[in-house]
């Protein structure tokens, strides 16, 4: 998916040197400044002029949370004002708006009526949308064909993606010719050039000997290739090799480890990815020794945010038991504005540990880290809403902006 600092950087040149202090990375990350919000503010004005590139670019902003709170509402109305003046990747995110449903009902009609519009006007991933919606069936009738056409025009356009999907079609068959020989010329195709997908399945056909002679070390180099890049799936089978000594040493302890992570991005795990229970990514030494708590007491009666986070950290490492009164600080730091407080907060309301399970509230909390300069909280908000439904979203938009 292209990044929305990208997307922003290359559509409107007159802000190209404010935009530029933004890293790069991926379509829901942020950091947050002053400079960030006025650069939405600067986008705004010019967009209410017909400027077609920061329409383009403030739907992005809203799209991704950049500069400002993500707001799936406004980011249609500004998509729907860029596509009006022939803008493609507008008519594509409208496109994908209608298909997941997220301002409203999901519409499939209207999905492939959007994604037609886009392709026509040169977008290649909605030939890759299209070949998604008519491969699955869910909101238009099931058609091999359509699926097949419009996966070959986007791979041949350079869609690592299509080639994947492609490939997965001719290999199982189901609504088209079964071509194991074209399958495996996509997948190698496409994972030769990275494409995790592709790695993945290419490794399921060496291990059945399908298209390719059988060969589990080949199998297990591709699995690994997929599983290194956050294949669940790859990681699942790697595992599987482990534990029976297929293509590589029989090791339990490897096998273990590769479930493990498996089932950890299955729950979006990533406290474990953080390295445990609290995310840190300032302070050395959090945890209060004994000499430390009472200056640390006072001055979070003070209201030192930075006291009353190290006091939670502190209380949750001594007892889990504590969750209740490290929410309570996490909640005092938070409320003065302190990015790494509103972390562990959300990650709080998330599992219900001392507080009422509220993913609503951890949503907030992550949106407002992100916003703050961390970019680790986009990664978990987002993970946290591929889980929530779509009203559920907007309704935590919502909090978010109101805190």
């Amino acid at each position: 998916m292209i990044s929305a600092r990208t997307a922003v950087f290359a559509a409107w040149a007159s802000v190209q040197i404010a935009f530029a202090v933004w890293p790069g990375a991926g379509l829901a990350q942020t950091s947050g400044t002053a400079q960030d919000a006025a650069n939405v503010q600067a986008l705004e004005a010019a967009a209410r002029t017909g400027d077609a590139s920061a329409q383009l670019a403030l739907a992005e902003a809203y799209n991704a949370g950049l500069g400002t709170f993500a707001d799936y509402l406004k980011a249609e109305q500004w998509y729907a004002e860029a596509s009006a003046q022939g803008v493609a990747r507008a008519t594509l995110m409208l496109g994908r708006y209608a298909r997941s449903g997220l301002t409203g009902p999901a519409d499939g009609d209207r999905a492939v009526a959007l994604f037609e519009a886009a392709a026509a006007q040169g977008a290649v991933e909605a030939h890759l949308e299209l070949g998604l919606l008519y491969e699955s069936g869910v909101l238009t009738p099931q058609d091999g064909e359509a699926a097949r056409r419009n996966y070959m025009e986007a791979a041949q356009r350079g869609s690592t993606e299509a080639e994947a999907s492609l490939g997965t079609l001719l290999y199982e068959g189901k609504l088209v010719q079964k071509d194991l020989d074209a399958a495996r010329t996509l997948f190698l195709k496409a994972a030769r050039a990275g494409n995790a997908r592709a790695q993945n399945n290419l490794g399921l056909m060496f291990v059945r000997g399908e298209g390719v002679e059988q060969d589990y070390e080949a199998a297990a180099l591709w699995f690994e290739l997929a599983a290194e890049q956050g294949e669940r799936s790859a990681m699942t089978n790697l595992g599987t090799l482990y534990d029976n000594g297929f293509g590589v040493p029989q090791s339990d302890e490897e096998a273990k480890r590769w479930y493990r992570m498996a089932a950890d991005t299955a729950r979006g795990d990533h406290v474990a990815a953080l390295g445990g229970e609290t995310f840190d990514p300032w302070l050395t030494g959090a945890i209060l020794g004994p000499s430390e708590m009472s200056f640390a007491q006072g001055r979070a009666r003070l209201g030192d945010p930075v006291a009353h986070y190290r006091l939670a950290l502190t209380a949750m490492a001594a007892d889990p038991a504590n969750y209740l009164a490290a929410a309570d600080h996490l909640q005092r730091a938070a409320d003065a504005g302190y990015a790494p407080a509103m972390i562990n907060l959300g990650l709080l309301y998330q599992r219900g540990d001392g507080v009422i399970e509220d993913f609503s509230q951890a949503y907030a909390l992550f949106s407002r880290a992100s916003l703050a300069g961390l970019p680790a909280a986009a990664d978990l908000r987002d993970s946290l809403a591929s889980g929530m439904s779509a009203v559920q979203i907007l309704e935590a938009q919502k909090l978010a902006a109101s805190q």
